[in-house]
């Protein structure tokens, strides 16, 4: 028996599958989508005003069009030295973030901005280097080295003593979080049937957005960023303790010549499934002569997977610029 034939047996969408989406495409996305768009809180700059005699008194910093005493205390940040912006700005009290921390202002307000795309940068690299981990060394573990690596660093993220340190920290982190949540995603379908594919990744999607939304109630109610940080990571703990009980992936066992292995995570599921005890022993397909080894550069090599992947890039290229611009 080939490992598809054995989910309608075991169960393609039961108790235990039902569990894992709730798990890997609900409870993960919520923190995925804290951290991907932590920077929006976190670099956001609070009210400030200035003291200096030559330019009008305590002028609060708005948001509304720039007057003649901005552009003058604008020119003055080109020359002022640390200490002098540090003596002369002071942020206003109702929420710290990395601007007040490192007052990140005037000319150097680009640090924010950069600090994000340190993070997206990150994601890039993760998700190109954890699927080919995956593949050799397995969905869990790589799963769960990259989500205690992701929680570490995004701490560390928290305890910046720098802003040199926050931002090497948020690139260590966007490469941990999208390449875990990436293995992740194909963890949790690789676990149920193929026709619930499409609900499972819908599920991840729809989280996401309430994760971002979620994010913004945290910040209201948590005005330092540091704190704020500090508690995105504790709902990453949570679902990462969870994750330990979640099982190896039966079809990536299978396709490893695993056979006994992969026959156990599907005996697992069925028990959690509440299904009768079923036997069965896989096989593999006859035709299979030898073990194909991926590579990343399939997807340019064939005609259909190539216009699929063309597609998929043009689609995610407009959906970056809608959400993220």
């Amino acid at each position: 028996m080939e490992v598809e034939e054995a989910f309608p047996l075991v169960g393609q969408m039961g108790p235990f599958q039902v569990w894992l989406c709730v798990l890997l495409a609900a409870l993960l996305q919520l923190y995925v989508a804290s951290e991907a768009i932590l920077i929006a809180l976190v670099g956001a700059t609070p009210p400030y005003h200035w003291d200096l005699e030559r330019i009008s008194a305590n002028w609060s910093h708005s948001n509304q069009s720039v007057s003649e005493e901005e552009r003058a205390f604008g020119k003055w940040l080109l020359t002022a030295n640390g200490s002098e912006v540090h003596k002369h700005v002071h942020f206003s009290s109702s929420f710290t973030s990395i601007a007040s921390e490192w007052f990140l202002i005037g000319s150097t307000s680009y640090k924010i901005s950069a600090a994000s795309s340190f993070f997206f940068s990150g994601v890039f690299v993760g998700v190109i280097t954890f699927g080919q981990l995956s593949d050799r060394f397995g969905r869990k573990k790589v799963y769960l080295i990259g989500f205690a690596l992701d929680i570490l660093f995004a701490l560390a993220n928290g305890f910046s003593p720098s802003y040199e340190f926050f931002a090497v920290s948020r690139f260590l982190v966007g490469v941990m979080n999208g390449g875990m949540s990436l293995v992740a995603f194909v963890l949790l379908n690789e676990c149920v049937g193929t026709a619930y594919w499409a609900l499972a990744g819908s599920i991840g999607g729809l989280f996401f957005a309430v994760g971002i939304a979620q994010y913004a109630l945290l910040g209201y109610l948590i005005r330092s960023w540091r704190m704020l940080a500090v508690v995105v990571n504790l709902e990453g703990t949570v679902v990462f303790l969870l994750s330990l009980f979640v099982p190896e992936s039966p079809r990536w066992l299978y396709s490893q010549g695993r056979l006994s292995e992969a026959e156990e995570a599907l005996f697992l599921i069925a028990k959690r499934n509440r299904k009768p005890k079923c036997t069965f022993f896989l096989t593999l397909p006859s035709e299979r002569t030898h073990k194909e080894a991926g590579s990343i550069l399939d997807l340019f090599r064939h005609k259909i997977l190539l216009g699929r992947t063309l597609v998929m890039m043009f689609i995610w290229y407009l959906h970056c610029i809608w959400v993220w611009f």
